[in-house]
């Protein structure tokens, strides 16, 4: 909204109010065929037009475009994610950021719940998108993928591998954080 700052970053959205931890709590406590493993990433305390009001502003701008997460694992024994996103961009949002970061979430959480049910595997990935679009600026990327023939695969078919822990893996992701601000800060100019 300051032109400076993400407001709707997600990682410490994640990790407020424990809510990475929970995940895997629910799947200690109520087993792996647990309903509860969700976690949200909108926040009524920061995103509503109420609290922007509160900080002396008129609306937001960077309300975050992805909503809430649910893990689950199904019968067969597969850890699912689905994520609900309220609006996003295919080319520069949900395509270019959000499916590759919350697919490596979804490994890691599946990490952490193979050391209780070794048996899990990974499971399918649902990306909802209530207003899928692209900004005119991105138009012509939009048309080359679109003209493109060419098949992508997946040549890798190595899991993620993680600190064993959540703590670790946030301590992990900190740093990765920081190596890559100190780089665009380092070339920035």
């Amino acid at each position: 909204d300051d032109d400076k700052t993400w407001s709707a970053a997600y990682g410490e959205r994640m990790y407020a109010h424990s809510q990475l931890e929970n995940v895997i709590e629910m799947f200690k406590v109520d087993g792996k065929m647990t309903r509860r493993a969700t976690l949200s990433i909108f926040d009524p305390a920061r995103d509503t037009l109420q609290a922007y009001r509160d900080k002396g502003m008129d609306s937001p701008k960077d309300i975050p475009c992805n909503q809430w997460i649910n893990f689950f694992i199904t019968p067969d024994n597969k850890l699912n994610m689905k994520v609900l996103q309220r609006s996003g961009d295919i080319i520069f949002g949900t395509g270019n950021i959000n499916l590759p970061e919350f697919s490596v979430l979804q490994e890691l959480v599946l990490q952490q719940v193979q050391a209780m049910y070794p048996e899990v595997t990974l499971g399918y990935y649902n990306h909802s998108v209530t207003n899928l679009h692209f900004y005119d600026f991105t138009s012509s990327q939009s048309d080359k993928i679109l003209n493109t023939k060419q098949v992508l695969t997946r040549d890798n078919e190595t899991p993620c591998v993680f600190p064993k822990d959540i703590e670790g893996t946030k301590a992990f992701f900190a740093t990765l954080v920081q190596i890559i601000s100190n780089a665009i800060e380092a070339n920035w100019d």
